[in-house]
């Protein structure tokens, strides 16, 4: 709420002053970086909370000129697994991909991409006997 001052009258020996409260309407927005809009805007007599997103991690908010802009990044998973699937390694949830480097006694074969973010797939390197 803002208070502001609606007029003064002066009445010789003082002045009255009538204080007038204007409720004061706000904006809550929630964006990702690049401006993509995560929720409609909500409009009411105080801000929104940022909350959360599935994929998405809190970064700042921001004063606009109507409220405030609750801004997110977006998250991808990397995932190192072998030809079967199985996990080589833990997933990384970040803000970019992952290289997919090296793993001990495995081979690189290729990356996938997946709804979450990539699939980096390895083959196991069998020793051949002396």
């Amino acid at each position: 709420m803002i208070e502001n001052t609606a007029g003064q009258v002066d009445f010789g020996n003082g002045y009255i002053t009538n204080t007038v409260t204007n409720k004061v309407q706000v904006t809550t927005e929630w964006e990702d970086k690049h401006g993509t809009v995560l929720k409609d805007k909500v409009t009411g007599d105080q801000t929104e909370e940022a909350g959360s997103f599935d994929r998405y991690r809190f970064v700042e908010t921001q004063e606009t000129e109507t409220g405030i802009k609750h801004i997110f990044e977006k998250l991808y998973t990397t995932e190192w697994v072998d030809e079967q699937g199985n996990a080589l390694k833990e997933k990384v949830e970040d803000t970019e991909t992952k290289e997919h480097g090296t793993i001990e006694r495995y081979e690189y074969v290729r990356t996938e991409d997946t709804p979450t973010g990539i699939k980096h797939i390895f083959k196991r390197i069998v020793e051949q006997p002396v």
